[in-house]
């Protein structure tokens, strides 16, 4: 019997190339699908016995298998959906990003503070209208 029948019968499958990511050699793979794909998606599948994630590179319109083909072609487990993962980034960099403003405002009013603390008693309000910008030159 065919290898692929199920594939070949069903009227909702296509096939896919994929390409894992890392290693030194990178070389396209095919698998069997009816879930909707398109380039750059991620998606998990079994690869040496193990489950892995490739990124799909072609989605064919419909199934490019040969009836009795040598191989036996795995078919994709699930598409991975990284929209949380994406808006959790995305929260996180604005989260950086508005800390590191208010990081630097604190250590500039820290320091400030060090360094009118350190000043001569006398000097001291004089110094602090200056750095508030409250203070006239004379």
């Amino acid at each position: 019997m065919d290898k692929n029948i199920a594939a070949i019968l069903r009227s909702d499958t296509k096939t896919i190339r994929v390409m894992f990511t890392g290693g030194g050699n990178p070389k396209g793979y095919t698998y069997v699908t009816n879930l909707d794909l398109a380039p750059d998606d991620l998606v998990a599948v079994y690869a040496s016995g193990e489950i892995k994630v490739a990124t799909v590179t072609k989605v064919d319109d419909d199934l490019q298998i040969k009836p009795n083909s040598e191989m036996a072609f795995l078919w994709v487990i699930c598409k991975i959906d990284t929209t949380e993962y994406e808006a959790n980034s995305k929260r996180n960099a604005e989260i950086e990003k508005t800390l590191a403003v208010a990081y630097r405002a604190n250590a500039r009013a820290m320091y400030a503070q060090q360094m009118i603390a350190g000043a001569p008693e006398d000097q001291r309000a004089r110094l602090s209208q200056l750095i508030d910008g409250a203070g006239e030159l004379v």
